[in-house]
């Protein structure tokens, strides 16, 4: 049928799924119908999977190219060899229009990845700083605390929730892990990522650093709603000890939690699908515009199961918060103080995980619906977001409470010291006025809290703070 037609110059099969290898058949199938004198061809939404090198190179005149649509998965560096005249070319695929790739007497119009170029798997520096940043916190604060609970070893398998802490930490560094293998790549590939871009994708370590930020996520998501449930448990209901988790069972939950992230890590691996591999960070996050293979699943686990698990997160620390107000009430003004730090702190635990999850929940919906959305704010969630919990996590379950104690340790380490000097004093008093004194304090109903007054004496000295005892 082309046979007759050797002076064609616009050829437009778009649409025709048959042309989904352009190889050494297809080079054979231009040249025996006379078609190397095309200036124009469109082969949009051909289902163009793979383009061999030399496969267009007897189109010697061809001036415009149109390959959009089309998701290319296999070309080499000598695609457009030959192509001498080619002045135009379209694709979605911004890897084509390299200069390792395209003649540089050509133009390109393909859309920007989110987060790679030509030359770097972090196209901005703003990027690349970040990530080593959140890196370094992530691995430095959680591996604190794990060094932390292995020296309090007894006390954290004797406590829930120091176990769960310990877990937590556990989960969040390998998302420390993760973020350090794709900065080391980006080192790597430094200059001629385009290049080594498939090569990388494919490789075992992309796979298993997808891996591991994937089970980290998950969880670590998981060990947060096992926090929030055993503080609930033990704050609304502090008498029903049958309700407490106990050691053993925390164990179980933590193995069970270790077991449900791994298994969820692992199905795309078992079910052979193309899914850590999709984008130069090895993560698949259904927040692009691209479909993938296991898009569905990713949307599933990222958007659906995290929604859910936010949402039993930030409804149990509510009611705690609830119970704790109510008890402080209840209490006076004497709790006022504390009350206002626990709510600062659970506060603090709702509004990273809602600073997280939400955006990828609400992108990954906005994205499943066809709604566009800018790249940049694609980029800002996959590399300043998804890390943010494992970033802030030992500080707001670990880092702080210690502090806290540290404080603590130190103003009753002063107490102790004024009660010591007040001792030493007392007993230089004569009988004569020591018996009275005692007569009248043991008539009197009203009971001193003593801890309470040496804490508001913390401010002064321990010469005059003994003298206001």
């Amino acid at each position: 049928m082309f046979g007759k037609l050797s002076k064609l110059i616009h050829l437009n099969i778009s649409g025709n799924p048959l042309v989904s290898t352009l190889d050494s058949t297809f080079t054979a199938f231009l040249t025996d119908n006379g078609l190397v004198h095309l200036q124009d061809l469109v082969m949009v939404n051909t289902s163009l999977r793979t383009i061999a090198d030399n496969a267009l190179s007897v189109l010697k005149q061809l001036v415009s190219l149109d390959i959009r649509g089309n998701e290319i998965e296999i070309h080499g560096a000598g695609l457009f060899q030959g192509l001498v005249n080619l002045r135009m070319l379209k694709t979605d695929d911004f890897k084509l229009c390299c200069p390792f790739v395209l003649p540089k007497t050509s133009e390109c119009e393909s859309p920007e990845d989110e987060l790679s170029s030509c030359s770097d798997l972090l196209r901005l520096d703003i990027f690349r700083v970040f990530l080593w940043v959140i890196s370094v916190l992530v691995v430095v604060g959680n591996a604190g605390v794990l060094v932390y609970a292995v020296i309090k070893s007894k006390e954290t398998l004797s406590s829930p929730y120091r176990l769960l802490v310990a877990n937590l930490a556990a989960a969040d560094f390998l998302m420390g892990i993760y973020m350090t293998i794709i900065g080391s790549a980006d080192a790597h590939f430094n200059g001629v990522y385009v290049v080594h871009e498939a090569e990388w994708r494919q490789s075992g370590t992309c796979i298993t650093a997808g891996f591991l930020a994937f089970v980290s996520s998950e969880v670590s998501a998981f060990i947060i709603c096992l926090i929030t449930l055993d503080r609930f448990l033990k704050v609304c209901f502090p008498f029903k000890f049958q309700l407490h988790v106990g050691p053993r069972s925390c164990v179980v939950m933590c193995c069970v939690a270790w077991l449900c992230g791994v298994c969820l890590a692992a199905v795309p691996l078992i079910a052979q699908l193309q899914f850590y591999g999709v984008s130069g960070i090895c993560l698949p996050l259904p927040i692009t515009r691209h479909s993938f293979s296991g898009h569905g699943y990713a949307f599933g686990v990222f958007v659906m199961m995290n929604f859910v698990l936010f949402v039993l997160i930030g409804a149990g620390q509510a009611a705690i918060y609830r119970v704790i107000r109510a008890s402080a009430k209840a209490a006076g003004s004497k709790r006022q103080q504390r009350d206002t730090t626990i709510a600062r702190r659970l506060f603090l635990v709702v509004l990273t995980d809602f600073c997280c999850w939400f955006p990828i929940g609400v992108m990954g919906i906005m994205a499943f619906y066809g709604i566009p959305i800018p790249l940049q704010v694609n980029a800002l969630v996959a590399v300043f977001v998804m890390p943010l919990n494992s970033a802030l996590n030992p500080f707001l379950y670990t880092l702080n409470a210690l502090g806290e104690k540290w404080a603590e340790e130190k103003t009753d380490k002063k107490a102790k010291k004024i009660l010591g000097n007040l001792q030493a004093e007392i007993l230089k008093l004569p009988p004569s006025i020591m018996e009275p004194l005692m007569r009248s304090y043991l008539r009197s109903n009203k009971a001193v809290n003593i801890e309470h007054f040496l804490r508001s004496l913390d401010d002064q000295d321990v010469g005059t703070a003994t003298t206001s005892v």
